[in-house]
């Protein structure tokens, strides 16, 4: 689902970078495991907050996750804070996390699809599409990512008109 956030009242924005939390836990084998019971507790609850739209909290819970972690977290807890801060329109942060998120698992395609959706809402398109392209490699099938993608693409393509920096 696309994110809506961060529209002005009255602006005309091109479309919001797609993506959301992950879900906690997984009832298939994730590519970046939880590290224990109280860190996938507070995991889930982030991922609730999340999906009721309370980005603040969310954001909270996936912080006290990343503590309890002890080592500083896993790839997904990063990859859910960021797609909370890329929903309250704070995209540096939500780099930042993308960015921690592949640090920790390289060849996870999540990491790379949301540093596309933070350097997407950041109007840093050339990169955001290199992002979005890497997500693509790791996981070819990815619809999600593929329309992120072609939003970019579009806006490329429309130039500085469009809203692009």
């Amino acid at each position: 689902p696309a994110s809506s956030a961060g529209a002005g009242a009255g602006a005309k924005r091109p479309a919001e970078p797609r993506g959301g939390a992950d879900p906690a836990p997984s009832k298939k084998p994730s590519p970046s495991p939880a590290g224990g019971e109280a860190d996938t507790n507070w995991q889930a609850q982030g991922a609730a907050a999340y999906r009721t739209g309370d980005y603040a909290s969310a954001i909270s819970l996936f912080s006290r996750a990343i503590v309890m972690c002890g080592t500083g977290g896993t790839a997904t807890l990063y990859s859910n804070r960021s797609a909370a801060h890329a929903a309250m329109t704070d995209y540096e942060k939500a780099l930042a996390d993308a960015d921690e998120c592949v640090r920790l698992h390289p060849e996870w395609s999540k990491g790379y699809s949301r540093r596309g959706n933070a350097l997407h809402g950041m109007r840093r398109l050339e990169e955001g599409k290199t992002a979005y392209e890497q997500a693509l490699r790791l996981d070819p099938e990815n619809g999600v990512v593929k329309r992120s993608l072609q939003d970019c693409d579009k806006i490329l393509r429309a130039g500085p008109a469009s809203g692009a920096p």
